[in-house]
């Protein structure tokens, strides 16, 4: 079973989401554990270290790295994070997606009740969570992340 760090795998997985179109992608070697990052442009691979797979595609071999949206971390996670911490918001929250800009706006609300950091905290923990999740299920060790905040009781 290859070992992952969770922290390369939060990485590979916002790679993945950057594009909506899903022009990028991220591939972990079922073998090795290691990652490959695939650019919407294949010519920006111009350093030697940095060649893909030709079999990249083989699913016996590699895993395609989720993107937050297929871990259920888009709208979700918000309505998630009101119901936790702002149930006596959650409809004016669910009226704010209902537009586009939602999540500038819902991040300037959070600014004005003092809940942007904790946001994001949120966010962060349950994408490796997800992640690890994810992970296992498909047979990887993975490594506990270097860079997660202690959580605030």
């Amino acid at each position: 079973m290859p070992t992952v760090k969770a922290d390369d795998l939060v990485d590979a997985m916002q790679w993945v989401s950057e594009t909506i179109a899903g022009d990028t992608q991220a591939y972990i070697c079922r073998q090795t554990g290691k990652i490959y990052l695939v650019p919407e442009d294949l010519g920006m691979l111009d350093e030697p270290d940095q060649s893909l797979p030709d079999d990249l595609h083989d699913e016996s071999k590699y895993l395609a790295v989720p993107g937050k949206y297929d871990l259920d971390l888009g709208n979700q996670l918000v309505y998630d994070f009101t119901g936790k911490f702002l149930a006596a918001h959650y409809d004016h929250v669910c009226d704010l997606f209902r537009r586009k800009g939602a999540y500038g706006r819902f991040k300037e609300f959070l600014q004005g009740e003092g809940l942007l950091e904790k946001w994001y905290d949120y966010s962060d923990r349950r994408e490796i969570e997800a992640l690890v999740e994810w992970g296992q299920s498909k047979g990887l060790e993975i490594e506990p992340p270097a860079r997660r905040k202690p959580q605030a009781p």
